[in-house]
C-alpha cells in the first residue's frame, strides 16, 4: 500500500475506529461517521421537501432518493442508509415510494382551495 501499511493492518484500523462510532462502512465504502449522518439527513430532507412540495404524491421515488446523495455514493452504501432509515422507523418504503410514517398524500390547502372552487364551477 501506499502508506507503508499492510491491507490488514488497515483493515484492522478501520475496523477499531468504526467499533469507537467514529467510522462506519457502507457496502464498500468508508465513511466518517459525520459523513454517514450527513448522508442520512439529505435523504431525510429530500423526503420532507417533496411531502411539502408535492403533497398529493405517495413520497418520492426510489430512483429519484439516491439522486440526492454524492454521486460517488455506491448503490450499496444507499441501499443500507435507507434500509437503517426505515429499520429505525424514521422513513417506510411502500413499493418504489419513500415516505415519512403516517405520511397520507393530500391536497395542500392551496390545491384543496382550488378543488374547492372547481367544485363551485
Amino acid at each position: 500500500m501506499a502508506a507503508g501499511l499492510s491491507r490488514e493492518r488497515v483493515a484492522g484500523h478501520l475496523d477499531a475506529l468504526a467499533a469507537a462510532g467514529r467510522v462506519r462502512r457502507l457496502g464498500d465504502q468508508w465513511l466518517t461517521a459525520a459523513t454517514a449522518q450527513h448522508w442520512e439527513r439529505l435523504l431525510l430532507d429530500a423526503v420532507d421537501n417533496a411531502h411539502r412540495d408535492q403533497p398529493l404524491l405517495p413520497g418520492v421515488p426510489h430512483a429519484t432518493l439516491k439522486g440526492v446523495l454524492p454521486a460517488r455514493t455506491a448503490p450499496k452504501a444507499f441501499e443500507e442508509l435507507l434500509t437503517g432509515l426505515v429499520a429505525a422507523g424514521t422513513l417506510q418504503q411502500h413499493g418504489e415510494h419513500v415516505a415519512r410514517p403516517g405520511f397520507e398524500p393530500q391536497p395542500s390547502s392551496e390545491q384543496q382551495h382550488l378543488i374547492e372552487r372547481i367544485i363551485e364551477l
